[in-house]
């Protein structure tokens, strides 16, 4: 396209809701979709704990299909 993409990906997933055990890591997956290649994926995250705008980031791996699937560490 002239002037490059200015389109994002389309993302899907379903929301955690359920409590997560402490220091046990938080399992993610997302379907990642765009009409030109997705190379990265990440999922930023903050402990409900931490300092304001103490976000820390985990890269997802495509395991097919635009399927990626992470984790945020215990």
């Amino acid at each position: 396209e002239p002037g490059g993409d200015l389109d994002g990906p389309v993302i899907t997933h379903t929301a955690i809701s359920a409590s997560q055990l402490y220091g046990e890591d938080v399992l993610l997956e997302a379907q990642v979709t765009d009409a030109h290649a997705v190379f990265t994926v990440e999922v930023s995250y903050q402990q409900q704990t931490a300092a304001p705008d103490n976000w820390k980031s985990a890269v997802m791996t495509e395991v097919g299909g635009g399927l990626f699937q992470g984790a945020i560490p215990g």
